[in-house]
Order: C-alpha cells, then structure tokens, then sequence
C-alpha cells in the first residue's frame, strides 16, 4: 500500500463516496451499488414459483429479504432470498452475483444454492439451504469473552478453512465479519453472505464479478481492511484482515477498526492505529492477531489457510503447555503423597494421574526433551519410593521405562533384588526345617515299626508265662531300646532332616528313658509293672499332644488311644503286658497312617 497517502488523501476518498449519509452506523456497507460488467436477462431464467412457498421473513439486509420456504415436491424447508427492492436491477445483480458465487464453491462451510429464478411476479428467487443456528456477533458482545476463547477459536477456524478454500479457489468474500458467521446447533459453522465477493485470479469463471476500476471503498466500516478504503484490488490478505478483525473482537469485545461513526472507524483502519490486548490474552495470539492486522498487506498472512495453520498451532501449543503445566503439577501431587506417607492406593492414583499428563504433553509435544524430563523425574520418584518400600520388582519393570538410565537406582534395586533372593533361599530353608511332611515314608514306617517292636516285646513274654516280672520287663525293654536304636541309626538321613523331624526323634527318645526309668522303678519294687506301664502311656499321651500342637497336627489321632490304653492299666492291673502291648502297637500304628495319609499341617 502507498505510504505516501495522508490523512488529507483519506479525506478526499472519502468525499468521493456516494450516499454516506448510508453509513449511520459501523455494520453497514460502506457502498451500497455497483456496477456490474454484465447484466444477465432475467426473462431467460426459469419459474420456480410453483417450486416454493414462502413462509415467513426470517433476515433482512442492505440488498436482500430471506424468507422460509418450504420446496416442492419432496417438502424440504429452504432459505428463499430476493431483493428488498424487487424493481431495483442493482439489487437483482447483486443478489444473482452472490449466487454465482457461492454456486461456483461448494464446501461443507458455505451454505448451497439449491436454485435461482423467477417468482410469480418475475422477482428473483435464490434457494439455499436453510440454516440453523445464530450469527457470532451476539457471542462476542459478553464481558467474559476469553472463557469461551477456545470455543470461538474453533468457529474461527472452520471460517479460516471455508474462506482457505475460498482463496484456493480464487475468491475473496471482502465482508468478513462477526454477523456473517454462523455456528450452527450442532457444532457446525457457516460463512454467509457472498455479495462482496470478487475474483481475485485470472483463471476463475468470467461470470465471477472482478474487481471494479471506481476505486471506491466496499466493505463494513468496522471490518474494512486499509486497502480497500483507498480502492487497491483485493488480494486474499485483505479477507486475512477482516479475519483478525474478527479474531480481535473475540479477544477485546471491540471490532478493529474503532470510532463513533463509519467517517472514523475507517479512518482508524486506514491510518493503522495501534489496538490494545487484554493481559489475560496469550502472546502468541496476540502476535497472530496483530500480523493478521497489519496494515500492509505484505506483512499479514498470504491467506486464510496459512492463518488456519497459525491458529491451529497456537491450539496445539497452547494445549502442549497446559499438558506440561498438568504434568508438573502431577508430579508436585505425587511427590507430596509420597512425603506425606499417604497410603499405597492414593500414592498409585496420584501416579496414574501424572503418567497420564506426561504421556499427553509427550504426544502435544512431540516427545520433546522437556517432556522427556518429566517422565525420567516421575519414574526416578517413584522407582525411589518402590525401592523404600522394598518392592523391587515394581521398580524393575519402572527402570526399564526410563528414558534414560540411571546407574544409581539401577544398583540399588540390585542390591535389593539379591537381598531378596538371599531371604527367599533362608524362608525355603526355615520352611523345609518346619514342614512336617519331610521323611513322612521313613516315620510312618519308623512308628509302625516301634508298635509292633513294643508288641512283640510284651506280648511274647506275657505268651510265655515269664512276662509279668519286673527283671523280665526290663530286659525285654532294654532289647527295645536297642532295636530303636538300630532302626534311628538306619533311617537317620530322614529323621534327622529338619526341627520338625529331630523334635519328633527327641521326643521319642524322651519318652523311651521315662519307659526306663519306669521299669527300672518297679525293677526296685517301687511301682508294680502294671503302675509303671500307666504312666508310661499317659507320657505318651501328653506328649504326642505337646508335640501335634507344636509340630505335627497328625498325631492327634493317637492322643485318645494311649489315654485309654492308661486308664484300662489302672482298671485291669492283671494285664498288664497285654494292654499296654496291644495299646502300643494300636497307637503307633494309627500314628503311621495318619504320618503317611494325613493332611499335612504345622
């Protein structure tokens, strides 16, 4: 743009348009008529008034009335627009230009043409689809603008991709503005009224208006780029600046160009006054505002695609860094759960939460170094934390997880890893001395062995009528004694094998020298035999109780029998080599099956 043009020039393109006593206020066109490098028949097109029936007004503007209409035969409900002056030919041009153009674009952001014609009285019908929804300019008038920064941003968006296209396609629309954008009910964007728009290549349609030579300014005094106040052909960056005027307005709640009336509002634009931002609004789209709004055309952006690309950058970097910030203060939680000894489960949700952010401003940011630094401090903290608590296997899989590896924890979970082998090795060994069912084969055979041992020791001498005397009971024990001797010496590798097996060894050894003792008392007539043989079996009985309660629950079958086997001694003095032969061998022998067959319990 020249920079020579003064203020005073201003003036006199000002002056130099017609009817501005039009320009009461900012949202009207700057120039109403214009003249057109054709002037289609209207009489060759066709009727399309048994096509439709209008229902009501729904819009009114400079040129144009919409009306709602229902199209036969299939119903459907269209948007119907003719001129607000059926007789005028301007209007007519106008509205007929609008249609070609938006007939020659078809984008999911721009509404369709579904017909042009005549009506009853030969007005022109322009049939589009009908659109639901409200304009942008309402949403943008709230003082609490920047909370729904994102979402308006979003709509900004889809127009710079309908308008891209545009551009793409060699159009600029040159009306940019808040009442001209629709979002629709269901997310769904639209960008309305064409009747500005100009080719801006040499390839488009010829019957796509071009730009005239009056030099007159065409546009909203609010919205209007520099550019085209003093008439220079529009380009696609003159859209750009209507659409950072559009963008400024969802930042401030003010449209770009700013003055109490059309004369200062565009007076503003062309003289590029510096605009304020809110401090609340991020820089980066503040820059991408203020490069949309230059006042040279060569400094904006070339087109509405390439300031897509910039928002949309801006929206995924601004989401990386709110990711970051999720993810710093994720790892802030974490770290006080873990100061504060709070419980396991809350210390893992806290992790869950900061892997989450980190992984998320991992993908935003590409797998930066930054963010790969908060995924090596949230591992490393919580590897520490797995490694206090003795966990090395939690840490293991973590430290296989870093992103860099750290020799330090590495050795420490080492250490830890064999400290844990080494007292995984001492419990099996102080579970094998405890498990009663090591050597069961040996001590089944070594029990059933000593009951029939104690049996035939009783029994035989008793058959033999020479049983019954204290030094024949003795002798007879003392051939026992060295029987159990010979068998513990044979079967030694088993019973002595673990606590449990040498506790019930000692035990039998304790009860064979309280047997002793017995016989060598009544040996001494101290006791009688049958006396002696009571107490012996009431010891057994008490033992074999001590030692199922201490070492092997299986023994508690033979407790009842040796009681019973005491009490008949005390009852039937006169058998006492009998009772207590059969009491042993019915004992022992119940001993080996339930050794040999019995649940195995500690």
């Amino acid at each position: 743009m020249d920079d020579t043009l003064t203020t005073d020039r201003f003036e006199v393109v000002w002056d130099r348009i017609p009817n501005r006593d039009q320009l009461a206020t900012l949202d009207t066109l700057a120039t109403a008529a214009f003249k057109q490098p054709y002037k289609p028949k209207t009489s060759s097109m066709p009727k399309v008034a048994e096509l439709v029936e209008l229902d009501d007004l729904i819009g009114e503007g400079g040129n144009g009335q919409v009306f709602s209409a229902r199209q036969a035969p299939t119903g459907r409900v269209v948007a119907v627009k003719r001129p607000v002056d059926l007789e005028r030919d301007d209007m007519k041009q106008g509205l007929l230009r609008e249609a070609t153009v938006i007939g020659y674009l078809e984008h999911s952001s721009i509404p369709p043409v579904h017909f042009v014609g005549l009506g009853d009285s030969d007005e022109l019908l322009v049939g589009m689809k009908r659109v639901q929804g409200a304009t942008l300019a309402p949403a943008l008038e709230g003082p609490d603008l920047l909370e729904h920064l994102d979402e308006n941003i979003d709509i900004l968006i889809q127009v710079c991709s309908a308008i891209g296209f545009a551009h793409a396609q060699g159009i600029a629309h040159l009306d940019l503005k808040p009442a001209n954008i629709m979002a629709g009910q269901f997310g769904e964007v639209y960008v309305l009224d064409w009747g500005l728009a100009l080719a801006v290549r040499d390839d488009v349609p010829k019957n796509i208006p071009r730009p005239q030579k009056d030099r007159l300014p065409r546009g909203t005094p609010a919205f209007i780029a520099p550019e085209t106040i003093i008439g220079e052909t529009p380009t696609p960056a003159t859209d750009v600046y209507q659409l950072g005027g559009i963008l400024y307005m969802m930042l401030t709640g003010e449209p770009p160009n700013a003055g109490s009336d059309a004369f200062e509002a565009m007076r503003a634009a062309y003289e590029g006054r510096e605009r304020r931002y809110p401090e609340a609004v991020p820089a980066a789209l503040t820059a991408i505002c203020r490069r949309a709004l230059s006042r040279e055309p060569a400094d904006r952006y070339e087109n509405a695609e390439l300031l897509r690309e910039a928002l949309v950058d801006f929206r995924r970097r601004r989401s990386a860094l709110e990711a970051v910030e999720a993810a710093e203060k994720g790892l802030e939680r974490l770290s006080k759960a873990m100061d504060d000894e709070l419980p396991a489960s809350l210390v893992y949700q806290e992790y869950g939460a900061a892997r989450q952010a980190v992984n998320q401003a991992m993908q935003l940011q590409d797998d930066t170094i930054l963010t790969r630094q908060f995924l090596q401090l949230v591992l490393e903290r919580m590897i520490e934390w797995e490694l206090d608590r003795g966990n090395h296997g939690a840490a293991d899989v973590m430290l296989s997880e870093l992103p860099v590896a750290n020799d330090v924890l590495e050795k420490r979970c080492e250490v830890l890893r064999s400290q844990r082998q080494s007292e995984l090795i001492e419990l099996e060994n102080l579970r094998s001395q405890i498990d009663p069912g090591q050597g069961v084969r040996e001590k089944a055979l070594m029990a059933f062995g000593i009951g029939v041992a104690v049996a035939l020791a009783q029994i035989i001498p008793s058959m033999a009528g020479t049983g019954k005397s204290p030094p024949t009971v003795l002798v007879s024990y003392l051939a026992y004694l060295c029987f159990l001797g010979i068998a513990a010496f044979i079967l030694r590798e088993q019973l002595f094998v673990n606590i449990v097996n040498r506790g019930a060894t000692l035990m039998v050894w304790v009860l064979s020298v309280f047997g002793l003792a017995a016989r060598v008392g009544a040996f001494f007539e101290l006791m009688t035999v049958s006396t002696a043989f009571a107490y012996d079996l009431g010891v057994v009985a008490l033992l074999s109780l001590f030692a199922g309660n201490i070492f092997d629950r299986r023994l508690y079958p033979v407790v009842p029998i040796y009681i019973v086997g005491s009490g008949l001694l005390f009852a039937l003095p006169e058998y006492p080599l009998l009772v207590f032969g059969v009491t042993h061998f019915l004992g022992l022998t119940t001993a080996a099956i339930s050794i040999a067959w019995g649940r195995v319990e500690t």
